[in-house]
């Protein structure tokens, strides 16, 4: 098994997007969610097995 990311949304000043808190909290509590830091904004990473 493979692991790949996948880009769920880029968060920047043009495009604010937001997500539930408590959807968030459950990924990083498994360990699926990951945030990067990028020069225009923050980028969510989920982490999936294939």
């Amino acid at each position: 098994m493979k692991k790949r990311e996948i880009k769920l949304f880029k968060l920047n000043e043009e495009n604010q997007m937001t997500i539930k808190s408590h959807k968030v909290q459950k990924l990083k509590e498994k360990k699926l969610l990951r945030k990067k830091k990028i020069s225009n904004g923050a980028r969510f990473e989920l982490v999936a097995e294939i």
